[in-house]
């Protein structure tokens, strides 16, 4: 859970987490916790900009959004994610509370990206034999 004191900025404090995020992303719950600005600054500089934009899109549509994105876990290499979060309502159009979960998709987005390039090498022995889809 984050605590979003001002939703037009993205240091806010998570304030409660469960799970394992050691083995996941090498952080423990207190270094997640103690560190408002440990998440974004870890967010791979590729991704960050459709990360906040879909954040932005969670704020003013107050629906669920699901994220995918490299995050760099804590021994340096990047993880793929996808976290799913929406937003808790509140009374002012300031605070409000985002609850979600992230989970490591790194071996099914492996899985794509091989099988996208069996799928382009097969069209190239197609073309390269002259053959087709009977």
């Amino acid at each position: 859970m984050v605590h979003i004191q001002d939703h037009r900025k993205y240091n806010n404090p998570i304030t409660y987490i469960n799970g394992d995020t050691l083995s996941i992303f090498g952080y423990t719950h207190e270094e997640l916790i103690g560190d408002a600005a440990l998440w974004t600054e870890r967010i791979h500089p590729d991704d960050i900009e459709e990360v906040i934009e879909k954040g932005k899109a969670l704020h003013a549509t107050r629906a669920k959004v699901t994220r995918e994105y490299r995050f760099k876990h804590k021994d340096g290499y990047y993880l793929w994610i996808e976290d799913n979060i929406s937003v808790g309502h509140s009374d002012d159009d300031v605070t409000r509370r985002l609850y979600g979960s992230a989970r490591n998709i790194s071996n099914r987005i492996e899985t794509e990206k091989a099988s996208k390039e069996i799928q382009d090498r097969l069209e190239l022995a197609k073309v390269a034999a002259r053959l087709g889809n009977y």
